[in-house]
């Protein structure tokens, strides 16, 4: 029989099955520890089959469709969960991330992905462990007030997300709602509770801050 005269057949589904499992429990360790050198990128960026070429509308189209409804599964995202355990970023790590984030903004397909994957989790409770870490991580600070600085990130930052957008009649409505049931502020300033324990002397009537009965539209 001729050398080589199964060269292009097919691979059945069942030995595809047995190549993937085989190389999942013996990934290959040839290229372990290894790294190309500067000049053999520069050969592979030089004969990349996409250099100098440009991706149709419509390519573009195709790709984010294909990848819209791609979810990580359990196992996997478990599997990242456990790689990451015990690694701590260097500060030069996490400051690189906070300006990569900087004036970001999610696509409309992103926010799709993201209202898909959190999907029924509004259920989740931290463990206890979570809440006595982040008990201890809180311990010492001072709440209630922003420094000068952080005003005027948090005013930048709401000024980008929100630069040149008009809400929607049904975003305000929504918005107007979902404040019907807050008492603003949260708690009497320390001259208002004077102000009541005097009134309280004197026999006097008052009405604490109330929440909203209606909305206008």
């Amino acid at each position: 029989m001729p050398r080589g005269i199964y060269l292009h057949k097919p691979r059945s589904e069942e030995t595809k099955l047995k190549l993937s499992q085989y190389f999942k429990e013996n990934p290959p360790k040839y290229w372990l520890g290894k790294h190309h050198s500067e000049e053999t990128r520069k050969k592979m960026s030089e004969h990349s089959a996409l250099k100098g070429k440009h991706l149709t509308e419509e390519t573009k189209n195709k790709i984010r469709l294909s990848n819209l409804f791609h979810l990580v599964s359990k196992e996997t995202r478990q599997k990242i969960r456990l790689s990451h355990l015990g690694k701590t970023l260097s500060n030069e790590h996490r400051k690189n991330l906070s300006e990569s984030h900087k004036g970001h903004i999610h696509s409309n397909i992103q926010k799709i992905r993201i209202g898909i994957s959190n999907k029924g989790k509004h259920s989740f409770k931290h463990s206890n462990e979570w809440k006595e870490k982040n008990r201890i991580s809180h311990l010492g600070k001072k709440w209630g007030h922003h420094s000068e600085e952080t005003k005027r990130k948090i005013g930048l930052a709401n000024s980008i997300s929100l630069k040149g957008k008009k809400l929607s009649e049904e975003t305000k409505r929504k918005m107007s709602l979902s404040s019907l049931h807050r008492i603003m502020p949260s708690k009497d300033t320390s001259i208002e509770l004077k102000i009541q324990q005097g009134l309280i002397k004197l026999n006097q009537p008052f009405e604490k801050h109330k929440r909203k009965t209606r909305y206008f539209h």
